[in-house]
């Protein structure tokens, strides 16, 4: 039980570098959703999910830059 427990807390501890590299990649993908999501049909299944997906890196973004 106890290696079940700090096997957890090491994936939940990241490095200030891991943070940085982790948000400029999201950063970035958000962009790219952004674009793709603006070519996209509305209403369309592809929209609604792009749409979910740029909601939830977003969520991402705040998250890391609270931690930062």
């Amino acid at each position: 039980m106890a290696a079940r427990q700090r096997e957890r807390n090491k994936m939940t501890e990241f490095t200030r570098q891991e943070m940085e590299e982790a948000e400029r990649a999201i950063a970035s993908l958000l962009g790219k959703c952004e674009q793709v999501e603006a070519k996209l049909a509305v209403g369309a299944a592809q929209y609604t999910l792009m749409q979910n997906r740029i909601a939830a890196l977003r969520v991402a973004l705040v998250l890391i830059r609270e931690k930062l």
